[in-house]
């Protein structure tokens, strides 16, 4: 799309689980996995706009 709305609102930032490697440094070292929290945009409700409500913002998955 050529348009772009400006929207005055409250924005909410969002974040997406992101797989974290930890890779051994000794022979005795166990490798590991783990998540980090990484942002991936916000999500914005227009001021004074009943009509076009958002919906809430999903929980993170139990991972």
């Amino acid at each position: 799309s050529k348009e772009c709305d400006v929207v005055h609102g409250e924005c909410t930032q969002t974040y997406v689980p992101y797989l974290f490697l930890v890779i051994p440094l000794g022979p005795v070292t166990l490798t590991g996995q783990d998540y980090v929290l990484v942002e991936s945009g916000c999500v914005c409700k227009p001021r004074n706009s009943a009509l076009s409500q958002q919906p809430d913002i999903p929980t993170l998955p139990k991972l």
